[in-house]
């Protein structure tokens, strides 16, 4: 996945494994709210867990637009 968002942000990106406790607590440090440290926590893991590891056509059906490959964010507006 680095690879990928490298090639369509045109810059390098790098992955580094944090653990979730450090990270939340980085969080918390920054001044984000419980809720929103919980929040993106549970996210982190189930994304870690390959759960949100899957293609539906939800998105299609809710905006009328087909997905699109990663390399299109090199085209959107802000990087």
């Amino acid at each position: 996945m680095p690879r990928v968002f490298s090639e369509a942000l045109g810059r390098p990106i790098r992955y580094r494994d944090v653990p979730l406790p450090a990270w939340s607590e980085s969080l918390r440090q920054a001044g984000f709210s419980e809720h929103l440290v919980r929040h993106l926590s549970a996210m982190a893991e189930l994304t870690r867990q390959g759960r949100y590891d899957r293609m539906t056509d939800t998105m299609c059906k809710l905006t009328g637009e087909a997905p699109y490959e990663h390399a299109r964010l090199r085209e959107a507006p802000c990087r």
